[in-house]
């Protein structure tokens, strides 16, 4: 799915870059990425650079890759803010999912503040200076 605004960052996958996330997938699935020895995105973009002789791995990109790979169920992919690794336990899938859950009501908090806030440009209590609000 392409945001708007955000189209360089939520393009589909290339080719290589399905290629780099099926080889995360496998990665991620050995069981070497634990709760305890998890890796950081910084790190994992680095890493994939290394490996696939890459110029850059954007950090966006990898949470896309991680994101196809969670979508299709092909690697239990869970992850905080110090990083990623496999799942072992469902406490870990159930944390992940509750703090993506998290997320959505902080962008939907956000969501209906502006939809509020725009009803200033429709109907502004007073008249807007150059044709500005604020």
């Amino acid at each position: 799915m392409t945001v708007r605004g955000f189209y360089n960052e939520t393009q589909p996958l290339s080719d290589s870059e399905l290629a780099h996330a099926e080889f995360m997938g496998r990665m991620f699935t050995t069981g070497k990425t634990t709760q305890v020895n998890k890796i950081k995105g910084p790190d994992l973009c680095d890493f994939l650079k290394r490996r696939f002789r890459l110029k850059a791995f954007a950090e966006t990109r990898l949470r896309k890759c991680v994101n196809h790979l969670r979508t299709n169920c092909i690697a239990p992919i869970v992850s905080d803010n110090k990083g990623y690794w496999q799942a072992q336990t469902l406490k870990e899938v159930d944390d992940c999912i509750n703090s993506l859950e998290d997320r959505i009501a902080g962008i939907q908090s956000s969501i209906n503040g502006l939809i509020q806030m725009r009803q200033m440009f429709i109907t502004p209590t007073s008249p807007p200076k150059d044709g500005k609000l604020f």
